[in-house]
This record gives structure tokens, sequence and C-alpha cells, in this order.
């Protein structure tokens, strides 16, 4: 499982920041309401639902 790493810049657009950038998770990943804990989704209007 790969985990958002959150990055921030002009070039990440009209949201601010990004979390694109995704790398593996250093234990078992756990699953809750709103989605993977300890995970992020940036733009929750577009992505992120179940």
């Amino acid at each position: 499982m790969n985990l958002a790493v959150v990055r921030t810049g002009d070039w990440t657009g009209r949201v601010g920041r990004s979390d694109i950038d995704k790398r593996p998770a250093e234990q078992p990943a756990r699953f809750g309401q709103v989605g993977v804990r300890g995970d992020t989704v940036c733009d929750t209007k577009h992505h992120g639902a179940w």
C-alpha cells in the first residue's frame, strides 16, 4: 500500500497542494469511514470517494 506525501507549491494549481507523490507505507494500512488512515486526499471534490 502506498500513502500520500503532501507537496505544496505554485505548480499545484487551484488546490494549493498535491498528494500525487505516493510512498510505501511503513506498516499495514487501516481503512476507516472516510478512507485509508494515514493517507491524504487533497482534492476531495474529484477524488477519494468510496
